[in-house]
């Protein structure tokens, strides 16, 4: 089997930029995966009707008014409802002053 342009070692660096820990054999289909999805990307870039289709400018048709949009406002109960401060203070380890600690991401200088 031929290798592909972005082998192994691309994963393992682009899984390491997402802290992201990979076996050996991941990152070996990965690869595979990762060939495949940049050669039909490949695929769709060389496609004629991509240079004659029209540019999106807004998601709502210039026949409808954006007055027929409901208000973006947050849902009053069920799974799309805003948590409580309680209940976000009861998930995180740690909170004072009325703000959350979580744990540094980023080291220094980057």
């Amino acid at each position: 089997m031929e290798l592909p342009p972005h082998g192994p070692g691309e994963v393992r660096r682009i899984a390491g930029l997402a802290r992201i820990r990979l076996t050996d054999a991941e990152c070996a289909a990965l690869s595979v995966d990762f060939g495949r999805i940049l050669e039909y990307v490949g695929r769709l870039r060389a496609r004629d009707e991509a240079a004659a289709a029209e540019p999106l400018v807004h998601a709502v048709p210039s026949g409808e008014p954006a007055a027929s949009l409901r208000p973006d406002e947050p849902a009053p109960e069920g799974p799309a409802a805003p948590l409580r401060w309680e209940e976000v203070r009861a998930l995180v380890p740690d909170s004072a002053e009325g703000r959350l600690r979580v744990p540094r991401v980023l080291e220094e200088g980057r």
